[in-house]
């Protein structure tokens, strides 16, 4: 009789029972391919990923840091956003520069406009 578990970790544990109730546990690393960053599956080239910090201005108060979050957090390629209202700083984790360049033009759109 033979058992199958899929435990935390990605092993594989195989149960092997016999008449006389012995177990014997042997056990295998499982390679996921899920664990390989999506572009890679599906044969694409992968970007890499950034951070940049942008100076914008006009943030001055929690709820402008809200509403950036709000926004730029959908955009495709934008990993995270975080703003710091004092310093009036953006701060993007990012893949592709098409990616940077849409948070600029949103900012810019929301009355943020990233100072160079």
């Amino acid at each position: 009789m033979f058992y199958v578990k899929l435990t935390l970790g990605s092993v594989l544990v195989l149960y092997l029972t016999t008449s006389l109730d012995f177990i014997a546990t042997l056990s295998y690393p499982v390679r996921s391919s899920r664990n390989e960053p999506l572009a890679r599956r599906l044969g694409q080239k992968e970007d890499t990923m950034a951070t940049t910090v942008l100076h914008a201005q006009n943030i001055s108060c929690p709820h402008c840091a809200m509403t950036i979050k709000r926004e730029l957090g959908p955009i495709e390629g934008i990993l995270s956003v975080s703003v710091d209202v004092p310093t009036q700083a953006v701060s993007l984790e990012y893949t592709g520069a098409d990616a940077l360049e849409r948070a600029k033009a949103t900012l810019d759109d929301l009355g943020y406009p990233v100072r160079d």
